[in-house]
C-alpha cells in the first residue's frame, strides 16, 4: 500500500501564492489587452473625451475611435451583456472590426453589419452588446449615426441646449442574424458649433443613497451648468458626487465630442502646391474602371480603388489624401451626374437629410448611366505625379460658376467637394461640359 505524502503548510501557502501570481499576471495581461482597445490620434484628443467606470475588476463597455482615409472620424460606444472578463472579452472582436474597417475606409453601414456578424456568429448564445456608432465629417458638418439598445445620443449647443438626439432604433448588436439585421443609419447636419454626447445605460441607472438614478433630468442639468470646455468633467462629476463613493451596479461609460465648425480652407503645405502641370510626361502606369448601373448600386469603389493604390507602393501618407480627392470627385460624379441630384436642395430646412433620401431613391431605381475613373502615375520634371480622371454620363454643369463663387470667398452649402479637391491638388481642370474632370496630385 502507498502512502501519500501530506504537503506541510508551508508547501500550500507556496503553492496558493502562486497561484495567485500567475492570476495576477493573467488579469494584468488581459488588462493591457483591453485597454489597448481605446486609441486616440494625436490630434483627436482634444475632440474627444471619454470616462469608463467599471463596476468591478473589468468593464464590458467599449469605447473607441479613429480615422478613416477620407478623414472621417469613426466612433463606438459599446455596453456588452453582463459585466466582468467574459463581457471584456466579448468586446475584443467588435474593436477589431471597427478599427481594420475604419482604417481601410469602410462605410458605417458595413463596419455595423461585419460587428453584428462577429458578435451573433462568434460569440456564445445570449452574448451581445448595445451599441451607439457614428461617422463624423467635421469640413462638412455632418455625422451620421446608428443607436442599437443604447440610451439617447444627445447633440448640445454651446448653451447646453439641446439641438437633436437620437433614440435606439435597433436591436443590440448579436441577436438578429444578417438576413433580419437592419443597418439604416440617421443623418444630420449642424450648423452652429456643439457637442455629441453618447453614453451606456450604466450612466442613467447609477444610483445614489437613496435609490434615485442619475436620469435624463439630471443629465441635462450638468450639460447645462457648465460652460463647453468644462462641460465633460462636470457630468462627470455629477455622476461620482451622486454615487458618493459607492460603486455602480452597471459599468458606465460616456463619450463627448466636440463639433466645432471647421475653416472653409485648411492650411496645405507649400510643397503640394509648387509647378504646374506640364505636358509630354511619359506614364509609369495606369489603371482604368468603368462602372455601370449595377456596379454602381453595389460595388465599394472607394475601397477597390485604395487597395490598388496600396498595390502600387503609394504611401500611406499620400493614400489619406489622395482618397479625398478621388471619393468627392466620385461623389460628384455619381449625385449631380449620374443621379442629377440638385444641390440647391442642401441650402432647405433639413436639407441634408431631404438629400440622402432622395439620393438613395434614386440609387435604388438606377437603370442607366456611367462612371469612368482612371488613374495613372507619370514622371515630371518636378517629380512625380498621379493624374487622376474621372467622367459620367450626366450633362454637366456650369463649373465655372462655381470656380467664380469659391473666388469671391461666396461658400454654400453645396461645393465644398470641389473646394477640397483644389486645396489639395496641384491642378484640377474640368474638360467639355463639365462631366468630366482631371486633378494632378504631386507624389
Amino acid at each position: 500500500m502507498e502512502i501519500q505524502r501530506i504537503p506541510r503548510e508551508e508547501e500550500c501557502q507556496r503553492d496558493l501564492h502562486g497561484y495567485c501570481d500567475k492570476g495576477e499576471q493573467e488579469i494584468c495581461l488581459v488588462k493591457q489587452v483591453l485597454e489597448k482597445t481605446i486609441r486616440l490620434e494625436e490630434g483627436d484628443k482634444g475632440l474627444v473625451e471619454y470616462w469608463i467606470e467599471p463596476s468591478n475588476e473589468f468593464s464590458g463597455d467599449l469605447i473607441a475611435a479613429a480615422r478613416t482615409p477620407s478623414n472621417n472620424l469613426h466612433i463606438i460606444l459599446a455596453d456588452v451583456r453582463g459585466h466582468g472578463l467574459s463581457a471584456a472579452l466579448t468586446a475584443l472582436p467588435i474593436a477589431q472590426a471597427f478599427y481594420s474597417m475604419t482604417d481601410k475606409g469602410f462605410s458605417l453601414v458595413s463596419i455595423i453589419e461585419e460587428m453584428n456578424w462577429q458578435v451573433n456568429t462568434g460569440m456564445p448564445t445570449g452574448y451581445f452588446a448595445a451599441a451607439t456608432m457614428v461617422s463624423i465629417d467635421m469640413y462638412n458638418r455632418t455625422l451620421e449615426i446608428w443607436n442599437g439598445g443604447n440610451p439617447p445620443s444627445l447633440l448640445v449647443n454651446q448653451r447646453g441646449e439641446i439641438i437633436n438626439q437620437w433614440k435606439s432604433r435597433h436591436p443590440p448588436l448579436g441577436i438578429l442574424n444578417k438576413g433580419e439585421f437592419n443597418t439604416e443609419t440617421e443623418v444630420f447636419s449642424w450648423d452652429e458649433p456643439c457637442q455629441l454626447v453618447i453614453y451606456s445605460d450604466g450612466l442613467v441607472e447609477a444610483e445614489n443613497l437613496d435609490g434615485k438614478v442619475f436620469d435624463d433630468k439630471l443629465i441635462l442639468q450638468a450639460l447645462f451648468s457648465a460652460t463647453p470646455k468644462l462641460r465633460f468633467s462636470a457630468l462627470v462629476e455629477a455622476v461620482k458626487k451622486h454615487l458618493a463613493g459607492r460603486s455602480s451596479h452597471d459599468d458606465i461609460s460616456l463619450v463627448m465630442i466636440d463639433c466645432s465648425p471647421s475653416e472653409i480652407r485648411d492650411k496645405i503645405s507649400q510643397d503640394l502646391k509648387e509647378g504646374m502641370v506640364e505636358k509630354g510626361k511619359m506614364d509609369q502606369w495606369k489603371w482604368m474602371l468603368h462602372l455601370g448601373p449595377e456596379r454602381l448600386k453595389n460595388l465599394n469603389t472607394m475601397r477597390v480603388i485604395l487597395d490598388w493604390l496600396h498595390l502600387m507602393g503609394i504611401k500611406r501618407a499620400h493614400t489619406d489624401r489622395i482618397f479625398v480627392i478621388i471619393s468627392e470627385l466620385y461623389a460628384n460624379a455619381l449625385d449631380h451626374g449620374v443621379l442629377r441630384l440638385d444641390s440647391r436642395l442642401l441650402s432647405e430646412p433639413e436639407g441634408f437629410e431631404k438629400y440622402m433620401c432622395e439620393r438613395q431613391r434614386r440609387l435604388v431605381n438606377l437603370h442607366e448611366g456611367y462612371i469612368d475613373i482612371e488613374i495613372g502615375q507619370m514622371v515630371a520634371n518636378n517629380g512625380e505625379i498621379l493624374r487622376i480622371r474621372v467622367k459620367d454620363s450626366g450633362p454637366g454643369f456650369d463649373y465655372a460658376a462655381i470656380l467664380q463663387m469659391f473666388e469671391a470667398n461666396n461658400v454654400q452649402p453645396f461645393g465644398r467637394g470641389i473646394l477640397i479637391v483644389m486645396c489639395l491638388s496641384s491642378q484640377l481642370t474640368y474638360l467639355g461640359k463639365g462631366n468630366e474632370v482631371v486633378a494632378y496630385y504631386p507624389l
